[in-house]
């Protein structure tokens, strides 16, 4: 099916620039290996497809000992990372703040890293946890903010009491608008993100263009379901199979709560697998026949077979949700909330949108539509596509 209203991939002149290649650093507040979670994705996405593009492409990360040197034998980037040690970011995450706050407060991080920022064209932010670095970039190199999320508004649906995320929205929001303020530049994943970044900053529409999450690769369906039912025997007599994907955020956990209480106890001819880190608290708690829980984030094509449904439960966060084209390059199809499909207007008529008190009957009798093509899922959604499109957006707006 060819979607209706594709995503406009937004640039600063009607023709493409040429392109110099230059110095990109880009600064994410997390390890991206191993890549498991939504941001890391995008990130390792996007220095592949910048890199891809001509760029010389470095991405700044705290240390971690997952980030091993042979994982990065076959990558087109560099990766440069700060001996900065965060025991109680580890420690916490997840369980009284939510990590972008923790990784915020990182006395003596500016020490490190200030040398390193003198050696880069364009310096590019991933998220705002470490947005106090603003301060050691020297003048004359370009700035970017790779708004992934509108930050204020993530971070406090991640909160669980309203208390914490009256606090921290205070600290994420000064954080935020230091980054918008200083950037050259901004890339927001959906006009949603734009329009809301717009509002809370009064930032000019001109400095924010569309960079969406995207896809590394078009998987093709397969008919083998024997690796899902050697890792779950139990699958093998459900004649209906879904899937919820995802890592250990607050917004997949209550996702895979919801599934457990209200979907699964009632969906009795389904067979559910809870595949990625979104189900390591639930692991030893789910009780039910029909629930098969698999942590490793790297299993997801053991299941992603012909006839496998995609479930996107999520009602809170920000931003787009990758596991939907996580399903989609994977020719599943979808069931979604409505809020799951936010910032996909054009792939909307690819997915059954229900929300999720009807998620039982739709399992049951819904009529899915038809899988989107694989060629327009490509040519609008691959990495290189929107990494390149980032470039020449860069170029167009270099204060130099």
């Amino acid at each position: 099916m060819m979607p209706q209203g594709s995503p406009k991939h937004l640039s600063g002149a009607n023709e493409a620039p040429l392109i110099r290649k230059r110095r990109i650093l880009l600064v994410v507040p997390y390890p991206v290996f191993p890549t498991a979670g939504g941001g890391q994705i995008r990130m390792v996405g996007l220095a592949r497809g910048m890199a891809r593009a001509g760029q010389r492409v470095t991405v700044l990360t705290p240390y971690h000992p997952a980030q091993k040197s042979e994982a990065l034998q076959n990558e087109p980037f560099e990766l440069q990372q700060v001996p900065y040690f965060f025991p109680m970011h580890t420690l916490l995450q997840g369980r009284l703040l939510p990590y972008h706050v923790i990784a915020s407060f990182h006395p003596g991080l500016k020490l490190l890293v200030t040398r390193i920022m003198r050696d880069f064209d364009v310096v590019i932010f991933s998220q705002v946890a470490f947005a106090s670095l603003l301060a050691c970039i020297p003048d004359g190199v370009q700035v970017g903010y790779d708004a992934q999320n509108v930050e204020f508004d993530y971070v406090r649906h991640e909160c669980r009491h309203p208390w914490i995320a009256e606090r921290v929205g205070r600290r994420i929001r000064r954080l935020e608008q230091a980054l918008v303020e200083r950037s050259n530049h901004v890339f927001s994943v959906s006009s949603n993100d734009r329009e809301r970044l717009m509002d809370l900053y009064a930032m000019p529409g001109e400095k924010c263009t569309l960079a969406p999450n995207g896809i590394s690769k078009i998987h093709p369906t397969s008919d083998d379901a024997a690796a899902m039912e050697a890792r779950f025997p139990g699958m093998a007599s459900f004649s209906r199979k879904a899937i919820y994907s995802g890592s250990d955020v607050e917004h997949n956990r209550i996702a895979v709560q919801y599934l457990l209480e209200h979907v699964a106890p009632h969906a009795k001819d389904v067979g559910f697998v809870i595949q990625g880190g979104c189900g390591q608290r639930f692991a030893h708690q789910s009780t039910l026949p029909n629930v098969f829980m698999d942590t490793d984030h790297r299993s997801f094509r053991r299941y992603a077979v012909a006839g496998t449904i995609g479930l996107n439960l999520v009602v809170t966060g920000s931003g787009t949700n990758l596991k939907l084209l996580h399903y989609l390059s994977h020719g599943l199809p979808v069931l979604s909330t409505p809020f799951g499909v936010r910032g996909f207007s054009d792939l909307e008529s690819s997915v059954l949108v229900r929300e999720r008190d009807r998620f039982v009957d739709a399992l049951s009798d819904g009529e899915f539509p038809e899988p989107v093509e694989s060629e327009y899922l490509w040519d609008h959604y691959s990495w290189d596509r929107i990494a390149r499109d980032m470039v020449e957006t860069l170029e167009v707006s270099s204060p130099s």
